[in-house]
């Protein structure tokens, strides 16, 4: 080969994928342990499936954050009548 000639491989002649922006993650993980992800920039109906290794750790820890919340939130809406009564008794006291 002479020296200065250009070599072209398939990897530089390949196109890469466009990135998106991820907004926030609805849902997930499911059965098959993808998140239901929203996209900065497009609708609900661009919303797709994607694997935990296409998404940040930051933004996989937010998510469980917020579904903890979400969860702490809805356990004070279904305390057993039993533990109702209960506090209703201490507090009357």
């Amino acid at each position: 080969m002479e020296s200065g000639t250009a070599l072209t491989t398939s990897a530089s002649t390949e196109t890469l994928p466009e990135e998106h922006r991820l907004e926030k993650i609805i849902a997930g993980p499911n059965e098959k342990g993808k998140y239901l992800v929203k996209w900065e920039g497009w609708t609900k109906e661009h919303n797709t499936w994607e694997p935990a290794d296409h998404i940040s750790t930051e933004d996989l820890q937010e998510h469980e954050r917020l579904q903890a919340l979400k969860a702490c939130d809805s356990d004070d809406d279904h305390i057993p009548f039993s533990d109702q009564l209960r506090t209703q008794r201490l507090e009357g006291s």
